[in-house]
């Protein structure tokens, strides 16, 4: 029904589009002088912490100025519009134009992307970052075409790091044994907490507050910049230091909409992604070693540095498992990197 409801909301905001262009028009008007609007949206609040915010408010300002206004896009935050799985869907069939998301949710439409869930993948957000920006990346970007979406850039979101409630700090890799921890529905995610001794529990990201609130959970792996924005401090106080996994986000438009676009638009909206994508990484790697670690003492976190070289290596049996998946040609760019 939620889907439903998205879908037809973005139906009714785009009555008087161009047909199949996903622009809306002003009748009467050349056709140099058509107006786009192009919908966009991402899963989480509003916020100066969180990527999503940072990289949607650049790219709006800057396609809106380098279109001379012809271009608008309308921006709809915090799940206004559905899940971020329902974004996908909403690309492809033409009823949104962009939207940033977790790389794993793109696992339920191609594996092109898969690779990236691998924990321990890569070395720290740095070589993330320059994977991203490298023509093996952006190769793997353009295969999206083929699923009906287009690849606009990847941008690292910061390392995932575990969140617990009171009472559950974890010291050492041995305090994760038994410990219930939410993970998304990933399986090499669900396969690395069971090697590391914890109970995986997989559920919906909106139900993790209250979970966490009520101890149905231990707790849950996030980065600073989410953990800050949703104030998860509030009911896990404790934070461990592990970097077990970059999160990674897929920026990505309609195929169908981009294609209608006149191709000047399409030029700017993927020049502008990229810079967008690749400013909301460097301001995330940046946070992640000085301003975030600032604000989780002020907020009264407590902050542990377990050592992580037993996790590192139970990892690396993951890796050796998912070879293929992963791809010769990644693992030969993360070696020469």
């Amino acid at each position: 029904m939620k889907k439903i409801i998205a879908v037809l909301l973005v139906a009714m905001l785009l009555i008087g589009l161009t047909a199949g262009c996903g622009g809306g028009s002003n009748k009467g008007q050349s056709e140099g002088e058509k107006v786009y609007e192009l919908h966009a949206a991402y899963a989480t609040p509003d916020s100066e912490y969180d990527q999503h915010s940072m990289l949607f408010k650049m790219f709006k300002e800057e396609v809106e100025q380098k279109t001379n206004g012809q271009v608008k896009i309308i921006l709809h935050p915090a799940g206004e519009l559905g899940g971020e799985r329902e974004y996908v869907e909403m690309l492809q069939s033409g009823d949104l134009a962009f939207a940033d998301v977790a790389c794993s949710v793109l696992n339920g439409f191609t594996n092109e992307l898969s690779f990236l869930d691998m924990p321990y993948l890569f070395r720290d957000g740095e070589q993330a970052y320059e994977f991203f920006k490298s023509d093996l990346a952006r190769e793997k970007l353009n295969n999206l075409e083929e699923i009906g979406l287009v690849g606009v850039a990847l941008s690292t979101a910061g390392s995932r790091n575990f969140l617990t409630v009171k009472g559950k700090t974890i010291e050492s890799v041995d305090d994760f044994k038994g410990l219930k921890i939410r993970v998304m529905e990933t399986p090499m995610h669900i396969e690395a907490m069971t090697l590391f001794g914890t109970q995986p529990t997989p559920m919906a990201y909106t139900e993790t507050y209250q979970a966490l609130q009520t101890n149905t959970i231990d707790g849950m792996e996030n980065q600073i910049p989410t953990y800050i924005s949703n104030r998860l401090y509030e009911v896990a106080p404790n934070y461990a230091m592990v970097g077990w996994f970059h999160q990674n986000h897929a920026f990505i438009a309609s195929k169908k909409i981009m294609d209608e676009l006149p191709q000047e638009y399409q030029e700017i909206i993927m020049e502008v992604g990229q810079r967008a994508a690749n400013l909301a990484s460097e301001f995330t790697i940046d946070f992640d070693k000085g301003e975030g670690l600032e604000k989780l003492k002020e907020l009264g976190v407590n902050i542990t540095y377990p050592d992580t070289t037993v996790m590192f290596e139970k990892a690396q049996t993951l890796k050796e498992k998912y070879k293929d998946l992963i791809g010769e040609d990644v693992i030969k760019w993360l070696d020469e990197n």
